[in-house]
């Protein structure tokens, strides 16, 4: 907190193997909000392809089929709710990225701050039923994602904990 309070962020990067739905996308741009700002430079973001079955989603939490659609709507709603630039890339396979979610934090004074998730965004779920169309154009499914963020009810998804760490570094 001390340095969200005193430093200013430069660069963000997220690894998340199971960043695949435009719930769990919304959610980290909700969460990367903190760290918004005239020094954020850029963020960098790192997923896996949908594992899923060949049936389409059709709720706000399932994921997206195609990788294409994936690759096209999460650097769109970050860069449209951060204002920076997004790299965004997708791993083939879930193993290819490692379990723990890590969202790492360069800061101006030149101290790297990690915050480990241990679920992630996925921890948490909506309790939004309603539909989502995937085979909207991404422009128009980052509009449905804002509608429905303006009514998302977020709860826990389990009774057990979710832990998280923080390291700094310089």
């Amino acid at each position: 907190m001390e340095l969200v309070r005193n430093d200013h962020p430069t660069l963000i990067s997220y690894s998340d193997r199971y960043l695949r739905s435009p719930w769990s996308v919304v959610l980290l741009g909700s969460f990367l909000q903190v760290f918004k700002g005239e020094s954020l430079k850029g963020v960098k973001i790192q997923t896996a392809e949908s594992a899923g079955s060949q049936q389409s989603g059709y709720l706000f939490h399932h994921d997206w089929l195609h990788k294409k659609d994936l690759a096209a709507v999460v650097p769109r709603w970050l860069q449209r709710s951060l204002r920076v630039p997004v790299e965004f890339e997708t791993k083939p396979h879930a193993a290819d990225l490692q379990h723990g979610r890590v969202l790492t934090v360069d800061w101006a004074s030149g101290i790297k701050s990690k915050v480990i998730l241990d679920q992630g965004m996925g921890y948490w779920r909506v309790r939004d039923q309603t539909k989502f169309d995937f085979s909207l154009s991404p422009e128009v499914q980052v509009t449905r994602m804002a509608e429905k963020l303006m009514s998302a009810t977020m709860v826990q998804s389990g009774l057990w904990p979710t832990y998280i760490t923080v390291m700094a570094t310089t």
